[in-house]
């Protein structure tokens, strides 16, 4: 997980800044479509939770910087999974839930800005598929909760 700016240190690592994040606009994908996660009651969860920052982050569709929530949820049966089948065998709910900040950034010989990844995290989730959505929600709560942590900067 980082915040960053491209730069490497003396020491030839990756070194990290904080960067500004004063305006986003909030964009979420779903899919395959899950019970209780609807695109658009995802997106107003998070634009309230930046705007219950401090300091707020202003959620504006016009914004160049995106924060894209991606939640993609496979169901897979437990025969599957196992390989073979056991009676009351249940349905799985497999994938990533990624929390993504986009920036344009100028590439050289482009004639236009390209979308540039400065902050990712992802979650793995494994959970029953009744319980996929509780699941989802603690993911982007907890990965929301990184992402302000890490604007704020060391």
């Amino acid at each position: 997980m980082w915040l960053a700016t491209a730069a490497v240190s003396s020491a030839g690592a990756p070194a990290t800044s904080a960067v500004p994040v004063a305006r986003v606009r909030v964009t979420v994908e779903v899919a395959p479509a899950v019970d209780g996660l609807a695109a658009e009651e995802l997106r107003a969860r998070v634009a309230a939770a930046l705007r219950r920052a401090t300091p707020p982050v202003e959620v504006d569709a016009a914004a160049e910087d995106r924060l894209r929530l991606r939640v993609a949820l496979e169901p897979r049966s437990a025969t599957d999974l196992r390989g073979f089948w056991l009676p009351f065998s249940g349905t799985y709910a497999i994938g990533l839930v990624g929390l993504a900040l986009e920036r344009p950034v100028l590439v050289a010989g482009a004639t236009a800005p390209a979308p540039a990844i400065v902050w990712r995290q992802d979650r793995v989730i494994a959970t029953p598929w009744r319980a996929a959505a509780a699941e989802v929600h603690r993911a982007i709560a907890a990965m929301l909760d990184a992402f302000l942590g890490a604007r704020a900067g060391p």
